[in-house]
């Protein structure tokens, strides 16, 4: 499946989003899931450059790249919007590896960026998973059915109050 020109919502992500792409893809109405295992944040801009340059990049991007990153910065979050150009809308959802795989800073970077930044929101992803593990699978990372369904309601309810 490849992005169309009536796409209005293109979500960028890991395994995580690849796990709950049929249940985001099914509850988010025109939306399209470039998701992939083991991806880090640095393809979000090559991902979006790739899509612009089809003339296909919707109002509404979701960048849900935090579970395989070591190091994320302003200047991260910076290059991904300004890939895009201006008069568009990002969701950045925070990540969640379990107990001993911190994302502590990620996170913290990612939530202080949406809060300084008027067209850019935050999917707090972490602050469901931390309390509930029976949405992840043993590895507390990956969801399982209850998990892809949180996820993707989480992402559905900030842009239906975006769009």
């Amino acid at each position: 499946k490849t992005i169309t020109a009536g796409t209005k919502v293109l979500l960028i992500g890991d395994s995580v989003m690849l796990g709950a792409k049929n249940n985001l893809e099914a509850k988010i109405p025109n939306s399209f899931v470039d998701a992939k295992e083991s991806r880090g944040i640095e393809k979000a801009t090559e991902i979006i450059n790739s899509v612009r340059a089809q003339g296909m990049l919707p109002e509404i991007i979701v960048i849900g790249l935090v579970t395989n990153q070591r190091y994320i910065s302003a200047a991260t979050y910076d290059a991904i919007l300004n890939a895009a150009g201006p008069n568009h809308k990002f969701i950045l959802v925070t990540g969640y590896c379990g107990p001993t795989q911190s994302r502590d800073s990620q996170n913290a970077v990612t939530r202080d960026y949406a809060n300084t930044h008027d067209n850019v929101w935050l999917a707090d992803w972490y602050a469901l998973a931390i309390n509930d593990w029976s949405l992840m699978y043993s590895d507390h990372t990956h969801l399982d059915f209850s998990g892809r369904e949180t996820y993707t309601n989480l992402i559905a309810n900030i842009i239906k109050e975006i769009q």
